[in-house]
């Protein structure tokens, strides 16, 4: 990834393809089905919730969430340049809730395009980043895509009374997919700090 900024805005997409996945969310999701969940440091309880699709879904009450986000997703690709798409996930962040300052330290976040789509709109509600030392504030838009710098210190806030749902559209260029697609690095993770102590083991193991 070689992105010189904090954020961008790439496009907009029609607001009744995003109105249809917030329905089917509504309509087949819980807080069960994702995959994916991160504690608040201070309570410990969950507090931000993601569900990865890399292929359509095995349960079949998530098919009709996963059609919508494609759907989507499809638009935005076929209104765009973006890269073929790697992953996406849908993105919930609880009422009254703010991720900790992080980077997205994986291998294959270094060699991704990520885009984000605000489900839900908010006058309030935000993401920040640090880039060149300042800190970049750009608030959420419901209809906007936004390409986002995942490799600086960024975060997220709820400061809503609901649940703050957003897509992560993951995306790399054909020629890096097919050259670390089976990399054995491509999805173990890094610290804010360096190289993971567990992982730097296994890379010393002969």
């Amino acid at each position: 990834m070689n992105f010189n900024a904090a954020y961008e805005i790439l496009t907009t997409v029609p607001l009744n393809l995003v109105s249809e996945v917030n329905t089917q969310i509504a309509n087949y999701a819980s807080y069960n089905d994702f995959n994916y969940k991160d504690k608040d440091t201070t309570t410990k309880e969950d507090s931000w919730y993601r569900m990865d699709f890399m292929t359509p879904p095995a349960k079949q009450h998530l098919v009709p969430i996963y059609q919508s986000i494609m759907n989507l997703v499809n638009f935005i690709s076929g209104s765009t340049n973006i890269d073929p798409v790697n992953s996406v996930s849908l993105s919930l962040l609880r009422p009254k809730q703010v991720l900790a300052e992080h980077t997205d330290g994986r291998f294959i976040h270094r060699i991704t395009n990520r885009y984000l789509v605000p489900l839900t709109d908010s006058n309030i509600n935000y993401n920040y980043g640090y880039y060149n030392g300042e800190k970049i504030v750009y608030p959420l838009k419901c209809g906007n895509v936004y390409r986002i710098n995942n490799a600086i210190i960024h975060s997220a806030l709820n400061l809503e009374n609901e649940d703050r749902y957003n897509l992560l559209i993951d995306c790399y260029e054909t020629r890096l997919k097919n050259k670390f697609n089976d990399h054995p690095d491509l999805f173990h993770s890094l610290t804010m700090i360096g190289v993971n102590k567990e992982f730097e083991k296994r890379l010393k193991v002969k």
